[in-house]
């Protein structure tokens, strides 16, 4: 399952009040992704966003999971939704984390963990 797990302290409430929409088109690759629509548990502990990834004209609707515990914070598909793993998919689970370590900047979030590391270096070098 792709994934990135970032280092450092910032809360969920901290990155709602942040989020916007995450709005990218990939022309390399005919590939639209868009974040929104963001829920928070009642626990404040868990952020479910909506993402809808279009490929070669074929749309694929998921929710990101970002789950905050101690000082970590999980950047992972929620498994009730479940996408086909697509370099789309993987994209915009990357564009989320990077948005979330863009947001705890003052915190130094830093990934410590992740099986997605091309997908992120794409995001960063889209900069």
């Amino acid at each position: 399952m792709p994934h990135v797990v970032l280092s450092g302290s910032i809360s969920v409430a901290e990155i709602f009040d942040n989020l916007q929409k995450i709005m990218y088109r990939y022309p390399a690759s005919n590939t639209i992704i868009r974040i929104e629509e963001y829920l928070v548990s009642k626990e404040a502990n868990r952020l479910l966003a909506r993402a809808i990834v279009v490929e070669q004209q074929q749309p694929r609707s998921f929710y990101i999971e970002v789950n905050v515990k101690d000082d970590k914070t999980t950047v992972r598909l929620d498994p009730m939704t479940d996408p086909e793993k697509t370099d789309g998919v993987k994209l915009a689970l990357a564009l989320m984390a990077k948005r979330i370590q863009e947001i705890g900047k003052l915190n130094n979030l830093s990934v410590s963990k992740t099986n997605i590391s091309e997908f992120l270096d794409r995001v960063q070098q889209m900069r």
